[in-house]
Formats: C-alpha cells, structure tokens, sequence
C-alpha cells in the first residue's frame, strides 16, 4: 500500500493469545494482521511472553517454502511483536 492508501480494518473476533485483524486495502487481496499480546484474554491473570509469535512467523516461511499455495509472510516487526500473511 502507498502512503497515501487507508485500509479497511477490521477486529476478528476470538484470539485468546493475540489482537487479530482482517485489513482489506485498497487494490490488491486482503491480509491477516496479528499482534501477540502479553497478557492472555482470560479470567484469570495469565501472562506469556510476545516473542512467541518468532516460532509463528518461522512456521509460516517453512511451510510456504513447501507448498506453493500457503500464505506467505507479507510483513514482520519483531520489537512490537506483529506478523502480517496473506489470506
């Protein structure tokens, strides 16, 4: 997306471990947008480290690498803890 380009965003719903997020811009297919949150959404407090979501965004190359029609990892911040694919 350009600079001057918005996308649509929207919460989905569920993700106990994570904010999750449909963004359909303005051309092109819409993406998966996740941030690995640390603090879990439950009753009770139950804390787990953001930087887990590096085994997500390994998981998510090597299975791209092996099959062709995978979504790929369109986008990464490992200091906020962010991971974008394709859908």
């Amino acid at each position: 997306m350009g600079d001057d380009e918005c996308a649509r965003i929207e919460a989905l719903p569920g993700g106990v471990s994570s904010s999750i997020f449909r963004a359909d811009p303005p051309s092109g297919p819409p993406v998966c947008v996740k941030k690995a949150l640390p603090r879990l959404k439950v009753a009770d407090r139950w804390e787990a480290d953001p930087k887990r979501n590096a085994a997500e965004r390994a998981s998510i190359r090597i299975y791209a690498a092996i099959e062709p029609q995978a979504s790929r990892l369109i986008f990464e911040d490992p200091v906020e803890q962010l991971l974008s694919w394709n859908t």
